[in-house]
């Protein structure tokens, strides 16, 4: 198992030590000469082992540089080495950069973007298993660490994408602020940053119908239950309207039974008519509404961040969208962004076209929706196959 490498300061017998943010073997370390060794190592190996020999070389001087300072104050002077030490190390340490780009951004409405900056910190630290590291520590062998440590944990190619997307950019805006004076423009060339598409599932018409049923059902659902059904529901009916623009809905949105807003991801103006399974499912609501500029109970308007309110909401809606999954048995559970494939794919099934369903989703460009009904067209060729094989062979294959 590897070991941390640490500093110890010893002053009128009194010792105070710091761990850095270095991992090396026992075999790595010559003691004697208090310096790394990597002639031994892979080529990868040997990289990493001597950007942390250089790193500890500069952190050997900064001690000296402390230590020549020092007035020998007496027995907190190890204490007080270390103290200094840590202070100018970690001057421009990754934890105070992302507090300041998350107020920034914070400030400037993108919560989301905040946040995603404090869950890769949160993970580069679980990693490192550190408090903190000094932006001149984040070395290509470092990243590569970092991802080999995501892909162990199970986290899926999207996710560590994710982090090293975050990582990035909070390490380039860092070395355009000219808090990190040399940084390295190929960090991250050798990690995965892209995006690949997801699976997309959407439910049978069999399923939905299934879904409307139970809405009837006091006895198959409870009361938690059955709102989070009435609201995957009017999703569906509204043209697979996504959950944020669900819960963001006003009621100065709705006029003369059509809906007119704009969709939280791309800013595009969308209108969906109110139907009737809609206008029964917004009756459910009202009492609980009767305070709120909200269509739903979704947003706390008096929540000091309506961000993190929607968060919940959407955690609260998923849990209990898996618990009527398993009352169903739908297999592969039930989530709100189900409601809009659904719609996409049903759609389709029924020759709309595709530029049709693009609009109606909000969508940029087809290409999306392409990405959408994916699976749909996958099945389509599928079904077709069969037939194929059915007219030669008189019973399907594969």
């Amino acid at each position: 198992m590897p070991g941390s490498v640490f500093v110890r300061v010893i002053a009128h017998r009194k010792c105070a030590s710091l761990t850095l943010p270095y991992k090396v073997y026992p075999a790595e370390w010559d003691s004697g000469r208090q310096r790394l060794l990597w002639e031994a190592a892979g080529k990868e190996r040997a990289g990493f082992l001597r950007d942390v020999n250089k790193r500890l070389e500069q952190d050997r001087l900064l001690l000296e540089e402390i230590k020549a300072e020092a007035d020998d104050s007496g027995p907190g002077e190890a204490a007080r080495i270390i103290s200094v030490f840590k202070m100018r190390r970690v001057k421009s340490g990754l934890c105070k950069v992302v507090e300041t780009l998350s107020d920034e951004l914070k400030h400037k409405g993108q919560e989301r973007t905040a946040r995603a900056y404090r869950s890769m910190l949160s993970r580069l630290l679980q990693y490192g298993q550190i408090a903190d590291i000094a932006l001149g520590d984040i070395t290509h062998a470092f990243v590569l660490g970092f991802e080999r440590f995501l892909k162990e944990k199970g986290c899926s190619p999207n996710t560590i994408s994710f982090y090293m997307r975050n990582l990035r950019a909070v390490y380039n805006k860092s070395v355009t602020r000219g808090w990190l004076v040399s940084g390295r423009k190929d960090l991250f060339k050798e990690v995965y940053t892209g995006v690949a598409p997801s699976q997309k599932r959407a439910l049978t018409p069999h399923q939905l119908r299934r879904l409307e049923n139970l809405l009837s059902d006091p006895e198959m659902l409870n009361t938690d239950e059955q709102e989070a059904l009435s609201l995957f529901l009017f999703s569906f009916h509204g043209r697979g309207i996504s959950f944020v623009d669900l819960a963001h809905l006003k009621k100065e949105d709705l006029k003369k039974g059509v809906l007119f807003y704009k969709r939280h991801k791309t800013g595009i103006p969308l209108q969906a008519k109110v139907n009737e399974v809609m206008k029964k499912i917004l009756g459910g609501f009202i009492e609980r509404t009767e305070h709120s500029p909200y269509l739903f109970p979704l947003i706390n308007p008096s929540a000091h961040s309506s961000y993190l309110s929607y968060s919940g909401a959407l955690r609260l809606q998923n849990m209990r969208l898996q618990r009527i999954a398993r009352k169903l048995g739908i297999s592969g559970g039930l989530t709100t962004h189900m409601a809009r494939h659904s719609w996409a794919t049903i759609a389709k099934r029924e020759n709309i076209p595709i530029v049709v369903i693009s609009e109606s989703l909000g969508h940029r460009s087809v290409s999306t929706t392409h990405i959408y009904l994916d699976n749909f067209e996958k099945e389509v060729i599928d079904r077709a196959a069969a037939k194929v094989s059915r007219a030669i062979t008189g019973h399907t294959t594969g």
